[in-house]
């Protein structure tokens, strides 16, 4: 563990400023020093060595390529930049290293590129976008497999505009009590806003959010997941440690927050709610997606005295239209203290397919639904606005 800790170290005092840049490329005073006193090449010989190293490379080459370790990514980035059709693979020690990999992918709007930190990295996230504009993630995956550090796959921490990640895939694996993807703002100075997920593909095990957005200190605005799919795929090492999510995904906490998932996928098991959409400055919307929730055996009972017990989705209470789910397929199916959800603003045009205790509770609009299955107690209580809606379960009473 010392030698690690000195190798940690050492990294840290290089990899987060532009002396190993310039020792590998030799293009500093201090970069060409080293050059010379260690490995005795001038400029024109290290740049024969590295053109020599590089050559082994195929042109257009469009296979798996694994890069360890990748340093600061100095010199082969602008190389992978040539070689859209490959499948490339970074690892590195060094969590600062990887910083200035993703710095420079983001730059050079790298596509089909494998972000992977190694077990033993302690870095609290493996892409970290603060402060940035116009940035692409085509067709990248950032990996987080089972390890014993709580590790985010992603934090955009705020102050972002115009940030898109298309085709990429999200594998927060951690097993442990924190980890997720992230879309917040620190600070209420600089708002971030226009931030895509376009058929993206997110799994998660352990506990915390697979994905969270909420305004935080600040504002997010216009945040857009399109066509993605977000699965829950618990390891048993998660499940032997009692790590799993409270929430699956929120949809506004804290501060402003603007967001809309639409065509989305949902398939969770082992979360208390699918859901968080509350702040009384939350507008979240979600739109003609696909739903399931189905609780294990294995997972203890639920108390309605002890809580509400949403399986879907737990609103902000306010009658604005600010949290809804509308024009969505839903399979619900957990034990006779879960309910289907708890204040919404508005649960309209679904068809949900359900087996569990409770039905809508305490939701301002409930209209054009049609609503299957079993439902032990109560179907509507405490909703306003109840209209239009096609009720055909086993063991209900409508109304109380």
């Amino acid at each position: 563990m010392e030698r690690k800790e000195a190798v940690r170290r050492a990294y840290r005092l290089t990899g987060g400023n532009n002396f190993y840049d310039g020792m590998i490329t030799c293009s500093t005073p201090s970069g060409k020093a080293v050059c010379r006193l260690v490995w005795d090449m001038n400029k024109v010989e290290s740049d024969d060595y590295l053109e020599k190293a590089l050559s082994g490379i195929p042109e257009h080459f469009s296979g798996r390529l694994l890069e360890v370790p990748v340093g600061t990514g100095i010199l082969t980035m602008p190389v992978y930049k040539t070689m859209p059709e490959a499948d490339i693979t970074c690892l590195d020690f060094s969590a600062d290293m990887m910083g200035q990999v993703q710095e420079k992918a983001d730059r050079l709007h790298l596509k089909n590129v494998t972000f992977r930190a190694a077990d033993s990295c302690q870095a609290n996230y493996m892409l970290r976008v603060m402060l940035a504009r116009n940035v692409e993630f085509v067709g990248c995956t950032f990996d987080c497999e089972p390890n014993e550090w709580g590790r985010c796959a992603a934090d955009l921490y705020g102050g972002n505009e115009d940030i898109r990640f298309e085709g990429c895939v999200f594998r927060q694996m951690t097993s442990g009590a924190s980890g997720g993807i992230w879309v917040r703002n620190w600070t209420d100075r600089v708002e971030s806003r226009n931030i895509r997920f376009q058929n993206c593909e997110f799994y998660k095990s352990g506990a915390d959010e697979l994905l969270a957005v909420w305004g935080w200190g600040g504002a997010v605005r216009d945040v857009v997941l399109s066509g993605c799919s977000f699965d829950e795929t618990q390891t048993q090492e998660a499940l032997d440690a009692g790590h799993r999510p409270v929430w699956f995904i929120t949809l506004g906490q804290s501060g402003t927050t603007d967001v809309r998932m639409e065509d989305c996928t949902v398939r969770a098991e082992y979360c208390e709610t699918i859901f968080r959409m509350v702040g009384d400055k939350t507008r979240a919307v979600v739109d003609n997606c696909d739903i399931t929730m189905k609780q294990p055996d294995s997972m203890a009972e639920h108390d309605m005295k002890k809580g509400a017990n949403p399986m879907l989705a737990r609103g902000n209470d306010r009658a604005d239209g600010s949290t809804v789910i509308q024009n969505s397929r839903i399979t619900l199916s957990g034990d006779n203290g879960r309910r289907i959800c708890y204040q919404l603003s508005a649960l309209k045009g679904n068809t949900l397919d359900v087996s569990l205790g409770c039905g809508i509770a305490s939701t301002k609009e409930v209209s054009g639904n049609t609503i299957r299955g079993r439902i032990r107690h109560k179907v509507f209580q405490d909703c306003s606005g109840v209209e239009n809606n096609k009720v055909e379960v086993r063991r209900f009473s409508i109304l109380g």
